[in-house]
């Protein structure tokens, strides 16, 4: 069922989707781009937890009125949502590296 629907909101030309029938898929899409599109969909998802987390850390901050403690947690979340991204930009450039190599 999942990936009926994530065939189906591919973007581009779609082949049939036939659920009712026995769940047959048909689509022009090669993995190429089925990948690409999942890899877009997770960065886009990454990007914007660690903008909320950034976000909340600097509320936190704000917040703190000087209390130590909670000035640390802040910066721990900072911290933690910057190695994230960072994650996030690698992992997209590995992918992006992988399917030149292995792509058509």
């Amino acid at each position: 069922m999942f990936w009926q629907f994530l065939v189906a909101n591919l973007p581009g030309e779609i082949g049939a989707v036939r659920a009712p029938t026995g769940s047959v898929i048909s689509t022009d899409k090669n993995l190429n781009e089925i990948f690409g599109f999942l890899r877009d969909y997770f960065l886009g998802f990454s990007a914007s937890i660690a903008v909320i987390c950034l976000v909340a850390a600097g509320i936190m901050w704000a917040a703190a009125a000087g209390d130590e403690e909670k000035i640390a947690r802040a910066k721990n979340l900072i911290r933690y949502s910057l190695v994230g991204v960072a994650i996030i930009s690698t992992s997209t450039l590995v992918v992006s590296v992988l399917l030149r190599i292995f792509g058509e």
